[in-house]
C-alpha cells in the first residue's frame, strides 16, 4: 500500500473552499497538505517518499511506523547513514516534537554503534534538507576533522567561493536582539 507523503490527519483537517485559501494558511504542513488536495505535490516528486513507501530502493538499517534509517547514497564516510520520517515533512522545524525526539534517540543509538565499530571519537548529527525538500537527518562517523565543514571542500577541489559578509560587534548584537525578540513572540 502506497501512502500520501503528507500525513492524513493534515489532509482531512484542511478545508479547501477555494485554492485561494492556501494564502492564509500559517502552518507549512497545512499548506502542503493543500498542495496534495489539489493534486500539486504527489509521492513521485519527493525520493524520500518514494523509499519510504517501498517504490525506490535504498539499504534500508532500521525502520519503525513513523521513521526510516537508510545508507546515504553519496556517502561521506562508510555508514554515513540518513534518518527520515516516513511523512512528508519539509522543514526540521516543522517536526512535532515527538518526532523529532526519536529522530535524535536514533540518531544517538547509530552514532554510539559507528564509535563501537571504528573507533573514532565523534560523530556529526546534521538535519539537512536543501538537496532533498524532505527534512532529513545525516549521522556521518567523523574520521577526521574536517570530514563535515567546508575544508573537505577545498580539499577535493569542489569549491564556489561567494564572498561571505563578516558582522560588525554591533550588527552581531542587532541580530541575536531580533532572533531573543522572535523566540519571545512565537
Amino acid at each position: 500500500m502506497i501512502r500520501l507523503c503528507v500525513s492524513m490527519s493534515n489532509i482531512k483537517r484542511v478545508k479547501l473552499n477555494n485554492p485561494l485559501d492556501i494564502v492564509f494558511m500559517k502552518s507549512r504542513a497545512d499548506i502542503w497538505a493543500a498542495f496534495v488536495i489539489l493534486g500539486l505535490l504527489k509521492m513521485k516528486d519527493c525520493i524520500f517518499c518514494r523509499i519510504a513507501n517501498g517504490v525506490e530502493h535504498a539499504a534500508v538499517i532500521c525502520e519503525t511506523s513513523e521513521l526510516m534509517v537508510f545508507a546515504d547514497h553519496n556517502p561521506i564516510r562508510e555508514s554515513h547513514v540518513q534518518i527520515i520520517p516516513k511523512d512528508h515533512i519539509v522543514c526540521f522545524e516543522d517536526l512535532p516534537k515527538s518526532l523529532a525526539g526519536q529522530i535524535m534517540f536514533i540518531g544517538q543509538k547509530i552514532a554510539k554503534a559507528q564509535k563501537q565499530i571504528y573507533g573514532i571519537e565523534r560523530v556529526g548529527f546534521i538535519f539537512s534538507g536543501h538537496d532533498v525538500a524532505h527534512c532529513h537527518a545525516h549521522v556521518v562517523p567523523l574520521h577526521d576533522k574536517d570530514d563535515i565543514t567546508s575544508r573537505r571542500f577545498f580539499a577535493s577541489g569542489d569549491v564556489r567561493y561567494a564572498k561571505r559578509k563578516f558582522l560588525a560587534p554591533f550588527e552581531l548584537a542587532q541580530a541575536c536582539e531580533k532572533l531573543r525578540h522572535a523566540l519571545l513572540h512565537s
